[in-house]
């Protein structure tokens, strides 16, 4: 069997990743619905 390897730099940034991605869509979504409400 093959096994991925990630260094630790690697995974810290998967990590920043999985934490700023809900954090994103959230303003993205609010952003959209205030651009909505302002038309």
């Amino acid at each position: 069997m093959h096994y991925w390897h990630f260094s630790n730099d690697q995974l810290q940034y998967f990590h920043i990743f999985q934490n700023v991605l809900p954090l994103y869509s959230l303003i993205l979504v609010s952003l959209l619905q205030f651009s909505n409400s302002a038309m």
